[in-house]
């Protein structure tokens, strides 16, 4: 029996490893494969400082080329960061935070599709440990924590919204930190 128990742990744990990998590769693999969406075109637009009907009226309804659209999506054409939140203030159906992060983000590493894409899928993959923690904090076991993990890991919709250049991954962390702090603060206060 504890030969059985020492096989089963070491299989799960290379098995939980494997998915791991998996829903790393998942996250950072292809990102500048995918068509920019219209979602991913405002974001950029937001954070280069543009609001939509500075751009609508200097397009003016005529089809586009790529290069032209693109320089209202590139953080270097000289919009500031003033520019960036009245463009956000403009149109506050999402928290600022992620566009001012994605601000600073494009500033150092570029506004292509792969930079852009690249910062939702890092928060993405710092989000994964509090998957495991709290399933942990719930369920007190590892093994259903490890499973949680698993199941994270490989979710279709945790990668999708990993891989898009859209608040998602940041909303999902900031959804799980806050959770996770939640017993702490309705915990009575402890004298020392």
């Amino acid at each position: 029996m504890l030969k059985f128990d020492k096989l089963y742990g070491s299989c799960f744990k290379g098995i939980v490893l494997i998915i791991i990998v998996l829903g790393i590769i998942f996250r950072l693999g292809n990102l500048d494969v995918k068509p920019y969406w219209e979602d991913e075109v405002y974001t950029s637009m937001r954070i280069s400082g543009y609001q939509l009907g500075m751009v609508e009226k200097a397009v003016s309804g005529k089809p586009v080329q790529v290069e032209t659209l693109s320089k209202y999506q590139d953080v270097k054409s000289g919009q500031s960061w003033i520019d960036t939140s009245i463009a956000l203030a403009k149109r506050p159906e999402h928290t600022p935070l992620y566009f001012l992060l994605a601000r600073a983000w494009a500033e150092l590493f570029g506004s292509s599709i792969f930079s852009m894409r690249a910062f939702p899928a890092l928060i993405s993959l710092l989000s994964l440990p509090l998957f495991f923690w709290l399933a942990l904090l719930i369920f007190q076991s590892s093994t259903v924590a490890s499973t949680t993990l698993c199941l994270a890991c490989v979710s279709p919709i945790m990668i999708r919204y990993a891989q898009e250049a859209r608040p998602y991954s940041v909303l999902t962390r900031n959804i799980f930190l806050t959770t996770l702090n939640l017993p702490f603060y309705l915990s009575p206060l402890k004298a020392y």
